[in-house]
């Protein structure tokens, strides 16, 4: 483990750049055209409109017996536990009606097949307020982003605020992007699950500036430019790759020992994670390099 922590410290990172860029600009591209072959995300209730029906069976029974049923009336197949397995409560998703027609089909169908079923709660999201959440989420992940660059440019400066912007925006598109391949639903969770990623990229990418600035301290020519930000992440690879697997441990067992509606989350959490490390090493600091490298050769030319 150590000798490995110590070899990726002498690995020329800023060589290898456009390698790294190229890397990201193809899971980006795999998430774009699966985006308009599938014709956008996987919508939830929250999204799109609908039921969420709360059920408890007073019966010994199987969550996958109680899928079955469901799936049994073209509907829907959207079936989690609620709590405690062994409680038998069931919360079951189910898409929009014009006649309401769809939720009564399930009801009937549970109770045909299974003795005692008993309705718990019955939530419904009406298509215009879902649409509203789904603005308001847009909205308010734009107004995240804009914040941040304020905070980096504040911080920094404005190199420096496009390179944490670019970074932000690769985190976003590769979480679309895994989202997509693995068919997540779209639910206010998953909203949460990218804000909490686009905090903890920003963190990530602040550590990485400040040995950046730390280096840059005293004037660089624009030569050196490369070097300076190739021995800065040298410096701080092994702390981000350590803070990220602590991290991705408890995400992890989430995935494997966590409820099922907790799994989209986790997951989205999962890729952003390992995405906002990646991007603050090796997407925001080649950005400050071209910028940075321009900057320079202006200044050293007036001279």
């Amino acid at each position: 483990m150590f000798n490995f922590l110590e070899n990726i410290r002498k690995i020329d990172y800023v060589k290898n750049r456009f390698y790294f860029l190229a890397l990201s600009g193809t899971i980006i591209l795999i998430g774009i055209i699966l985006f308009f072959i599938k014709g956008g995300f996987k919508q939830s209730i929250d999204f799109k409109g609908g039921t969420r029906l709360e059920i408890k069976i007073n019966d010994k029974v199987k969550i996958e017996e109680v899928r079955k049923v469901v799936s049994s009336t073209g509907i829907t197949k959207d079936v989690t536990y609620v709590g405690n397995p062994e409680e038998n409560i069931f919360l079951i998703s189910i898409g929009a009606s014009e006649d309401y027609s769809n939720v009564e089909i399930v009801k009937k169908s549970l109770q045909d097949n299974f003795k005692e079923v008993i309705i718990r709660g019955e939530n419904t999201v009406g298509p215009r307020l879902s649409q509203e959440f789904f603005r308001n989420a847009i909205i308010l992940s734009i107004v995240v982003g804009i914040l941040i660059l304020i905070y980096i440019g504040i911080r920094f400066d404005f190199i420096f605020g496009i390179g944490a912007i670019a970074a932000l925006l690769h985190d976003l598109l590769i979480s679309f992007t895994v989202i997509l391949v693995l068919n997540i639903e779209m639910d206010i969770s998953i909203i949460a699950a990218i804000l909490t990623i686009l905090g903890y990229s920003v963190t990530d990418t602040v550590v990485v500036y400040d040995r950046i600035r730390e280096n840059l301290v005293g004037g660089v020519k624009s030569s050196e430019i490369e070097y300076i930000v190739n021995k800065s992440i040298r410096q701080v690879i092994v702390r981000s790759v350590l803070t990220s697997f602590t991290t991705l441990l408890i995400v992890t067992s989430i995935i494997i020992w966590g409820p099922e509606n907790l799994k989209g989350f986790s997951i989205t959490l999962l890729a952003g994670i390992i995405s906002g490390t990646y991007s603050s090493l090796f997407i925001a600091s080649p950005i400050v390099i071209e910028l940075e490298k321009k900057k320079l050769l202006k200044q050293e030319q007036r001279i």
